[in-house]
């Protein structure tokens, strides 16, 4: 079984008690067998373990096209997500997106927190679960908490 799932936080970068119950369902769900999880976060930060979960972090996702070469973005995001996935990603950049604020990479900078613009960060997390949805293969998506509901449906 293949699962998507959206959450806010994974340890080890915990600001509440919601990446510590993320934490506890992905590996319940792996220890049980037969699991595949990507789970996803806005920001990672590389530390993240991930023997147990794919980790794919929202600012990593394209939604606007840029001509970048390989070995700049293995610069950039390699500590965090491996390139060959990035490009597979901007294969499915379903939308002109390029009104909005990116990153050479043609990313969404997330907080990787709670900030003041909190609603438009979710809004913004949707938008890239729409990339990663395009991309990866699942059989169930899960989303963790009322920030991922619009990443879910």
């Amino acid at each position: 079984m293949k699962a998507l799932m959206f959450g806010w936080e994974f340890p080890p970068h915990i600001l509440g008690g919601l990446g510590t119950a993320s934490y506890g369902l992905t590996k319940g769900m792996w220890e049980c067998g037969d699991m595949d999880i990507t789970f996803v976060i806005p920001k990672p930060f590389g530390d993240e373990e991930k023997h147990f979960a794919n980790i794919i972090g929202m600012s990593q996702v394209p939604i606007v096209w840029r001509d970048v070469n390989y070995d700049y973005v293995r610069d950039r995001i390699g500590n965090v997500m491996n390139p060959d996935l990035y490009y597979r990603l901007r294969d499915h950049i379903y939308a002109d997106f390029n009104y909005m604020r990116t990153n050479d990479l043609g990313c969404i900078e997330f907080s990787g927190r709670y900030p003041d613009n909190l609603v438009e960060e979710i809004n913004n997390y949707s938008i890239c679960a729409g990339v990663i949805a395009r991309t990866i293969d699942f059989d169930i998506i899960h989303s963790h908490d009322w920030l991922t509901y619009p990443a879910g449906i």
